[in-house]
């Protein structure tokens, strides 16, 4: 498997559905995922803890989010 994270387009939310689902980041490596697009894209040069936090709030503040929550952002 592999990606390009270089290349962002849109797609509709219909296309992604359980059964269509290959692979799924666990939380740190989205953490992590975030904080490198950050830096390269926007030259944003926050620390883990500072992406965690915002990771943390956003699923804090999701109402629609399913699954085991993390135990940094409870």
């Amino acid at each position: 498997m592999w990606a390009n994270l270089r290349e962002i387009g849109p797609a509709a939310r219909e296309q992604f559905t359980a059964g269509q689902r290959v692979g799924e980041l666990t939380h740190e490596a989205r953490v992590i995922f975030i904080r490198r697009y950050l830096y390269f894209r926007f030259r944003l040069a926050l620390s883990f803890e500072q992406v965690r936090a915002l990771e943390a709030a956003r699923i804090g503040a999701d109402p629609a989010f399913s699954g085991p929550k993390p135990a940094w952002a409870v």
